[in-house]
């Protein structure tokens, strides 16, 4: 069974996390290095404006974007060594 938790940020989005976050196919990106689109449980994701994005430097370095797709918000994970993306589901 996989663990969950919600962390709560500095504003008032929740951030539901995953032991194992979901990877995500990204499609394209802008200025080749923002999200633009990308595949999430088989369902083409267009990113209409990045809120937030800034980076993390711990054990598993990634850049993290928080981006509005129409009526949701999703947290992206770009990990810098595997090239990898991931994704978190955020809720208002």
């Amino acid at each position: 069974m996989e663990e969950t938790r919600t962390r709560q940020t500095s504003n008032p989005r929740k951030v539901k996390m995953t032991h194992h976050r979901p990877r995500v196919e990204m499609l394209a990106l802008r200025f080749g290095y923002f999200p633009k689109v990308f595949m999430y449980k088989g369902q083409r994701i267009v990113v209409n404006h990045v809120v937030r994005c800034w980076n993390v430097s711990a054990k598993n370095p990634r850049f993290v974007f928080l981006v509005e797709c129409g009526d949701k918000e999703f947290q992206l994970n770009h990990h810098t060594l595997s090239g990898e993306w991931t994704i978190d589901e955020v809720t208002n």
